[in-house]
């Protein structure tokens, strides 16, 4: 795929367009796979920072973003991706989510899109980050000739504090004020994290 991305107003309005070739796989199904439909997926990001110019503010930490993405899968017999029908499943806990009929009775085919919102904060040594989302697809059921929508929806939210007093930055690594070192008596850093 191709993606451009950009920063605005010194961190104010963070953009991100992408094109890809539109595979629906999980895990690690899609990896090292030809382009095996006939769909792009088009893909949209923006995030805002509307206090990230004020310094001394409590309210510079806090942005908010909103996302979308949207593709057609077509449904000639012929494109039958790999890995579908599959299962979502974890390979870490080996747990199955949802199973689908076996080929070829059920499979993906017509609009795919997901939407969703994120916000952050963080003051200090507090962050708070969360997510909300939602994709629906289209399939179809071969035998009868049968048509649905498969709607999932996913949500997080992250809270943590470092006890230590180091600041908490987001999508950063956490540097200890006074790394851990027995010999010198100092324990490094400590955060909480629910």
């Amino acid at each position: 795929g191709v993606r451009v991305e950009g920063v605005l107003g010194d961190g104010l309005l963070i953009y991100q367009l992408a094109v890809t070739n539109g595979r629906s796989h999980t895990v690690n199904a899609g990896r090292n796979q030809v382009d095996d439909n006939d769909g792009k997926e088009y893909m949209g990001r923006i995030s805002f920072a509307p206090f990230v110019g004020e310094k001394d503010s409590f309210l510079q930490g806090f942005r908010f973003g909103i996302y979308g993405s949207y593709s057609h899968i077509g449904q000639d017999a012929n494109i039958n991706p790999t890995g579908w029908p599959g299962n979502i499943a974890t390979n870490e806990l080996a747990v199955t989510y949802l199973a689908f009929p076996a080929a070829p009775a059920f499979r993906f085919a017509g609009d795919r899109y997901r939407v969703g919102g994120e916000f952050t904060y963080f003051y200090g040594p507090f962050s708070l980050r969360g997510e909300l989302m939602q994709r629906s697809d289209e399939f179809s059921v071969n035998a009868s000739g049968q048509h649905g929508l498969l709607r999932t929806t996913g949500y997080h939210a992250t809270a943590a504090v470092v006890l230590t007093g180091e600041n908490k930055v987001p999508n950063t690594r956490l540097t200890p004020l006074h790394p851990l070192n027995f010999s010198e008596g100092t324990w490094g850093a400590f955060e909480l994290i629910a």
